[in-house]
């Protein structure tokens, strides 16, 4: 945080792999160190959770074969010399539902006690019926979030049918 606070930023942007815990615990750190000097705070909330985001993307992208930032993954620790860990399959998530390629809505609430001020939703690629039905599932989530809801009342709520479960902090 003190490498970036050398640019004198007005925000912070948390990269997405970034978990709650540590993003509450870099938040808290900087504002004991910079009380006089606030900044805001953002992180991810909806789409496009994809591990080569960032410059690592080294796969094909064509029309023929879905790319592979749509097909489920999971991060696993594996400490050398330990067999590779055994998962079930992971259900591709149906891109009718919002956030169906990363979400974070059900942590909104804890989001904001981290210390999060601002919420990015990923809009590249995508066409405008899905942009808007996806604001408007977080703006509701939101508003709930706002009004004392719990994780699981807000995941109830606005994924009545069930969500993608392709989540990005839970």
């Amino acid at each position: 945080m003190e490498f970036w606070r050398s640019f004198s930023p007005d925000r912070i942007i948390f990269h997405r792999k970034v978990g709650l815990s540590n993003m509450a615990s870099l938040i808290r750190s900087d504002r004991k160190a910079h009380p006089d000097a606030p900044l805001e705070y953002e992180a991810f909330a909806m789409n496009e959770s994809c591990h080569f985001n960032g410059a690592f993307c080294s796969a094909p992208h064509c029309d023929e074969y879905p790319h592979l930032c749509h097909l489920p993954w999971r991060l696993a620790p594996v400490r050398s010399g330990d067999p590779l860990p055994s998962t079930p399959p992971l259900a591709v998530p149906d891109e009718e539902i919002a956030g169906h390629s990363g979400c974070g809505v059900c942590s909104l609430p804890a989001l904001a006690r981290s210390g999060i001020t601002t919420l990015k939703v990923v809009g590249r690629g995508a066409d405008t019926d899905e942009m808007i039905r996806d604001i408007r599932v977080l703006r509701k989530a939101l508003t709930l979030a706002e009004q004392g809801a719990s994780a699981a009342e807000i995941r109830l709520a606005c994924f009545p049918d069930g969500c993608s479960g392709n989540c990005y902090y839970l």
